[in-house]
């Protein structure tokens, strides 16, 4: 932060900025915004749980439905930072996540981890956005009224009518997540950012046992579906972008794509996707001082009186991927 936090600030961006947790590490998650277009209004971080044992039995499908054991030792490593910040221009929220997942994509039980990780998120997101009345779409409210179900059932005793009442919620939040494609434009929005960890190639994550079949998801699959099909890629896995070379970080171990962009793709349109293609040699290097290379996105926001959102909205991709003209694209 003692970096990037002046140098940016010359070229009018604010920012918020996280340490990693380690004690001899200095690196963490930053996120800068420009402070002529939007206002900050709040920020928010949560230090990843990983458990100390994992099960590499378990299918990653599951973890849709996974919980934390709350008496299972587990270390602190990682971390999430959130910031919410106003669109000065017209309105309207904007949640930007940041993260840097469990390191060693090549690792199945580091996998495990990643996807206990990406579980943590989702609920730290809806969490947030609920305490900041973010109005993001109707998978916000269906995991809203789901936590609120559960918290009550195990807190209070209920009547016979409030239990009527509670359920009624439920069934009319799991009807509005099944009709999710025929939802109006959302107000708000999540762009959610980060060195995932994760290789987005299924083949190449089969080859090394990282999955145990070819019809386990993806961590974009994972993601897409907690967040109930409301989750857009600015670099989708299919079809393949013009531009793509399937390589993020390149390095004397691995060579492959570990990093990721998504948006709600209910209340942003994907303008066009950035990235600069894997050099030659090995990074970091004299031209790139990190081993990865760096991903852009411009988006634009949705008109909220075009009416219903069509079932390509989240497959909007520019179907190119540009490399950085200069080193901060307006």
């Amino acid at each position: 932060d003692d970096f990037f936090g002046p140098e940016l600030f010359k070229h009018g961006y604010f920012g918020v900025f996280q340490k990693r947790p380690r004690a001899n590490s200095l690196d963490g998650v930053g996120i800068y915004w420009r402070a002529n277009r939007f206002e900050f209004l709040a920020k928010d971080h949560t230090v990843f749980k990983d458990p100390t044992t994992v099960d590499l039995g378990l299918r990653l499908k599951d973890f849709s439905r996974f919980r934390l054991d709350p008496d299972a030792p587990y270390r602190e490593d990682r971390l999430l930072l959130l910031a919410a910040l106003r669109d000065k221009v017209v309105d309207r929220k904007l949640l930007v996540a940041g993260t840097h997942l469990m390191r060693n994509p090549e690792e199945r039980h580091k996998e495990i981890l990643r996807r206990v990780e990406v579980k943590q998120i989702h609920e730290f997101i809806l969490d947030f956005a609920q305490n900041h009345h973010l109005q993001t779409n109707a998978a916000t409210r269906y995991g809203d009224v789901i936590r609120s179900y559960r918290r009550i059932k195990r807190t209070k005793k209920l009547t016979t009518r409030q239990q009527k009442r509670l359920r009624l919620m439920v069934k009319q939040a799991v009807q509005e997540r099944r009709q999710c494609d025929d939802c109006f434009p959302s107000y708000d929005a999540v762009v959610f950012a980060g060195d995932l960890n994760s290789m987005r190639n299924p083949q190449k994550r089969l080859e090394l046992g990282v999955q145990l079949d070819e019809s386990q998801p993806g961590i974009d699959d994972q993601i897409r579906l907690l967040f109930g099909g409301t989750a857009g890629s600015a670099f989708p896995r299919e079809p393949p972008l013009q531009g793509d070379d399937g390589c993020t970080t390149k390095t004397g171990r691995r060579q492959m794509w570990i990093d990721y962009m998504f948006y709600s793709c209910r209340s942003l349109q994907l303008y066009q996707s950035f990235k600069d293609a894997c050099p030659a040699s090995f990074m970091p290097n004299a031209v790139h001082p990190s081993d990865h290379v760096p991903l852009g996105a411009l988006f634009q926001w949705r008109p909220l009186d075009k009416g219903r959102a069509g079932k390509g909205w989240c497959h909007d991709a520019s179907r190119v991927i540009s490399p950085f003209r200069d080193p901060t694209p307006e």
